[in-house]
């Protein structure tokens, strides 16, 4: 399993520094893995450590809470990528998302809803279609098995431009 250390999370992802990747694995918002040194415990982070960093590094650069972010880590919305379950997508212009066209690179939006200020649902999906859904105006999103969930915000995040030049 390859992993990074803090100084090469901060050289991947220019928008943080040492003492934010520091803070937020102090907060409890990305666990990393731990391995013994000579020295003590030296922090190691996995590859969806990496992509996690650098969706933190953009809800936080955007203003969104520390809870706010911790939340949405929680969901962990790149478990699919390494072997977890493959989050809900919503019906209409969107299209089920898939391992293969995220490894590839192709386009991936990664869309986070709320109700009352907590997270509710997360998609990752790949868009085809207009930028604005009739789904955003009537707040809620159909999923794909026809349930709806009722938001009152949501956030969209164009992942393509966010993990841009991370290894996939």
């Amino acid at each position: 399993m390859e992993t990074y250390t803090k100084k090469q999370i901060v050289e991947l992802i220019p928008t943080l520094t040492p003492r934010q990747v520091q803070f937020y694995t102090d907060e409890g918002v990305i666990t990393p893995l731990e391995t013994k040194s000579g020295r003590g415990n030296v922090r190691r982070y996995t590859k969806e450590n990496l992509y996690e960093f650098a969706v933190v590094g953009y809800l936080a650069k955007i203003g969104i809470t520390v809870s706010t972010i911790r939340n949405i880590i929680e969901l962990k919305p790149f478990a699919f990528i390494f072997g977890g379950k493959t989050p809900p997508s919503t019906t209409g212009e969107f299209t089920r998302y898939n391992r293969e066209d995220f490894l590839n690179g192709l386009s991936q939006e990664l869309i986070i809803f709320f109700q009352n200020g907590e997270v509710v649902l997360f998609s990752i999906q790949r868009f085809e279609g207009s930028s604005m859904s009739p789904l955003a105006i009537k707040r809620y999103c159909v999923l794909d098995d026809g349930s709806k969930i009722k938001y009152d915000a949501l956030i969209y995040l164009d992942l393509a431009e966010i993990l841009k030049g991370l290894p996939r």
